[in-house]
């Protein structure tokens, strides 16, 4: 299997990267040691960055819309509370997201189209864990 660049793991961050990728045209494969899509959540929210970075493939309305502005958070350790994270305006002035939403931001098949005027396919192995793999001269 020959390919430009490969993704490990298809939790946010890989397929987020897997969007750019797609938008610039360049060729990728997904490596998931997970055998299945999950149900769950990998993060706790969205931030700024995140949001951007979904705004440019056309996806933070929608993961906004679904969730609740996250105010703040606590940090619990044998079921007591020994900090809190306070997020507020984290953001302002910096980004057009200000803030952390708790929308799940893992995305799910059903929840993410591919971005707007791309026809490509996409292999996503599940490989149940990735043992090795090899760069040759040739790519």
């Amino acid at each position: 299997m020959n390919t430009e660049v490969l993704i490990i793991g298809a939790g946010p961050t890989g397929l987020s990267l897997a969007c750019q990728l797609l938008r610039y045209g360049i060729d990728f494969v997904i490596v998931e040691k997970k055998e299945a899509i999950t149900p769950y959540s990998k993060a706790i929210g969205a931030h700024a960055r995140t949001l951007e970075i979904f705004d440019q493939i056309g996806l933070a309305a929608r993961a906004v819309a679904q969730g609740a502005l996250a105010q703040s958070a606590r940090l619990l350790v044998d079921g007591k509370v020994r900090g809190e994270l306070v997020f507020g305006d984290v953001g302002k002035g910096m980004s057009a997201f200000p803030f952390v939403t708790n929308a799940s931001v893992t995305p799910r098949k059903s929840q993410v189209p591919p971005p707007s005027g791309i026809d490509v396919g996409i292999l996503l192995c599940w490989v149940g864990s990735a043992r090795a793999a090899t760069e040759t001269r040739d790519g």
